[in-house]
């Protein structure tokens, strides 16, 4: 954390701080910044309906992330990829999604066998042939 403030010198902007550990509050936190994730990438593995699944070129971490993937030659409706996350959470996160093109939009992306170690992304309607059908999640756990 960098320009964080000691509780009793409000005006210290203070040296960058490290957390080591998880830390929990019971409060609301209020930021007036971006959230921004680090860590290592997350494992994207191909689904039964997917010809391929990867992270995207602006990267797939634990708390958000782009996944390209493609629809198998004769895809059905079910499961395009899953999301291992490099650290598991403490209990089961909440998973949001956004298709990242119409072709995605138009298949009923939606989360599927959730779990704190990560989660699958399936469709509700057949997708075509190859189809393209990226998306962006964001976790929040």
């Amino acid at each position: 954390m960098t320009g964080t403030r000691q509780a009793g010198d409000p005006l210290e902007t203070g040296p960058t701080r490290t957390w080591q550990a998880a830390h929990r509050f019971n409060g609301d936190i209020r930021l007036n910044a971006h959230v921004i994730g680090g860590g290592t990438a997350v494992t994207v593995t191909a689904g039964a309906q997917s010809a391929s699944a990867a992270a995207g070129s602006n990267g797939a971490k634990d708390n958000a992330g782009v996944i390209n993937t493609t629809a198998a030659a004769s895809p059905a409706a079910g499961t395009i990829v899953r999301v291992t996350y490099v650290t598991a959470y403490d209990a089961i996160p909440k998973v949001v999604l956004t298709a990242r093109n119409a072709a995605a939009a138009a298949v009923g992306l939606y989360v599927t066998a959730e779990s704190a170690a990560g989660f699958s992304v399936a469709t509700a309607i057949v997708p075509g042939a190859g189809a393209a059908l990226p998306f962006t999640y964001h976790v929040v756990g």
